[in-house]
């Protein structure tokens, strides 16, 4: 019983912020950037006060980093968070580090 709780709730995290995961796949499995934000949101399950986003940014290939990016405004908009800014290495080209305003 307890793993269909798990599952369920798993599946309603992702669902809920528009991630196409398979909650049974095993980490193993996935790429890095999926990783990353099976992490993320394992983080979020438990509605931080605090979520500190670093290095785990770094390592996002871009379709992910646009899901996290959304996932954060999503957050913002229901006042789970309140992020004023989020830096991020390499986005565009212009500089080594770009400011990105939510």
């Amino acid at each position: 019983k307890w793993k269909y709780e798990t599952v369920k709730a798993a599946r309603t995290l992702l669902a809920q912020y528009d991630v196409d995961i398979d909650p049974l796949t095993l980490v193993e499995q996935l790429n890095l950037s999926d990783r990353i934000l099976v992490d993320i949101l394992k983080h979020l399950y438990n509605k931080p006060r605090l979520l500190i986003l670093d290095e785990a940014l770094e390592k996002l290939s871009s379709a992910s980093l646009n899901k996290v990016i959304g996932i954060l405004r999503k957050l913002k908009q229901m006042n789970s968070i309140i992020p004023e800014h989020i830096w991020l290495d390499c986005i565009t080209n212009s500089s080594p580090r770009s400011l990105i305003e939510m």
